[in-house]
C-alpha cells in the first residue's frame, strides 16, 4: 500500500526482530538462574532438614543417662545401636546434599556460601560419628561395670552367708555333730 515506506518498514522489523532476538535471550539466561537459584534453594532447605536432624542426634548423643543395672545397660546399647542405624540411613541424604552442592559449585565454583555449607555438613557429621564412637566406648565400658558391679554383689552376699558360719562359736556336742560341723567347714 505504502511503497515509499519500505525501508523504514524493513528497519523497524529489523529493530523488532533484534528486541525479539535480546528478549529471547535474556529470558533463557533468566531461566539459566532460576533454575541455578531452586537448585541452591532446594540444597539450603534440604540441609536446612539435616541440620536439623542432626541436633536432635546430638541431643541424644550428650544424653548422659548411666544405667544401673545390667539389662538397663543392654537397653541402652541398643538403643545406640538403633541410633547407628539411623545415621548409616542418613549417609544418602549427605552424599545427595553433597552431589547437589558440587553440582552447583561447577556450574559456578566462586559460589562460597554452598563451599562453606558443604564443608560445615562434612565436619558435623565427622563430629557426630566420633560422638557416637565415644558413647559407644562409654556404654560398654558402663555395661561392663554393672557386670562388675553385679559379680561382686554376689560374691559380697555368697561371703557373707560364710563369714555368718565362720563366726558361729558352737563346736558341737558330740562326735557326730563334730563330724558334721567338720564336713560342712571343708
Amino acid at each position: 500500500s505504502y511503497p515509499d515506506e519500505k525501508g523504514y518498514v524493513d528497519q523497524r522489523e529489523a529493530e523488532i526482530m533484534n528486541m525479539w532476538d535480546d528478549l529471547q535471550r535474556r529470558m533463557k539466561g533468566r531461566n539459566k538462574n532460576l533454575k541455578e537459584n531452586e537448585e541452591q534453594q532446594k540444597l539450603l532447605d534440604d540441609a536446612a532438614d539435616l541440620k536439623a536432624w542432626l541436633a536432635d542426634v546430638k541431643g541424644k548423643l550428650r544424653d548422659g543417662t548411666q544405667p544401673t543395672s545390667v539389662a538397663e545397660a543392654e537397653d541402652l546399647r541398643k538403643q545406640h545401636q538403633d541410633l547407628l542405624d539411623d545415621i548409616n540411613a542418613s549417609r544418602n541424604k549427605f552424599d545427595r546434599l553433597r552431589a547437589l552442592g558440587e553440582a552447583i559449585l561447577a556450574k559456578d565454583p566462586n559460589n562460597q556460601a554452598v563451599r562453606d555449607m558443604l564443608r560445615q555438613l562434612d565436619e558435623e557429621q565427622r563430629a557426630m560419628e566420633e560422638a557416637w564412637q565415644k558413647k559407644n566406648a562409654d556404654l560398654h565400658a558402663a555395661r561392663d561395670l554393672q557386670i562388675f558391679l553385679k559379680e561382686a554383689d554376689q560374691i559380697d552376699s555368697v561371703t557373707a552367708s560364710h563369714e555368718a558360719f565362720l563366726e558361729f562359736d558352737d563346736l558341737g556336742d558330740t562326735v557326730e555333730q563334730v563330724e558334721a560341723l567338720m564336713k560342712r567347714h571343708e
